[in-house]
Formats: C-alpha cells, structure tokens, sequence
C-alpha cells in the first residue's frame, strides 16, 4: 500500500533536520559541527517570511505597481530574486547533506 504522502514528507524533512539522530543515535553531537544543518531553519524561515507575510501583505502591491511601470524590468526582479533564493537553498541543502553524510 506505501507510505502516506504526508508522512513521507514530514518524515524527510525530519531526516534533513536532525539526520544523525534517526540513524546513528551516538553520534549527535557531529551534527552540531555541521553549519549547513543550523542554516537550514533559517532558510525555511526566510522562504515561509516571503510567502506568507512579505508577498500578501508587501511585495505583491510593489511588484504590480513595478510591473505597471516596466513589465520587462520587474519580471527579470522576479525570476533574480527566485533565483538567488533557489540557489541559497540549494547550497544549504547540499552542505546539510554532505556534512551529515561525512
């Protein structure tokens, strides 16, 4: 039958989160070395920041009036800003994972 969708993806942001502590249960304290892994909160911080309060309540008005002004301009913002958001995480992710996999 599988594993539910929702518990598989909770389960793999939890092995992102804390990986050492499902699999290798005394060796925890190598996490803490890990910086990528302490970044990791932040960025999903920034990305629900961006999503949830700066787009609904800011950017969303700002972008339009940008777009209003200069289409071209304002979507090329756009795809930077996705860009260089896409990329930090990336980055982030990838030090988490090869710092938990040592």
């Amino acid at each position: 039958m599988g594993i539910p969708k929702r518990n598989a993806t909770t389960t793999f942001i939890a092995a992102l989160y804390r990986p050492d502590c499902r699999f290798r249960k005394h060796h925890h304290h190598r996490q803490m070395r890990v910086p990528s892994v302490r970044i990791l909160p932040l960025v999903w911080a920034l990305f629900s920041a961006m999503l949830f309060i700066l787009e609904p309540w800011f950017l969303h008005a700002w972008f339009r009036r940008k777009a209003e002004a200069a289409p071209i301009a304002a979507m090329a913002l756009i795809q930077r800003l996705h860009m260089v958001l896409i990329t930090l995480s990336l980055i982030v992710i990838f030090g988490a994972v090869m710092g938990a996999h040592s």
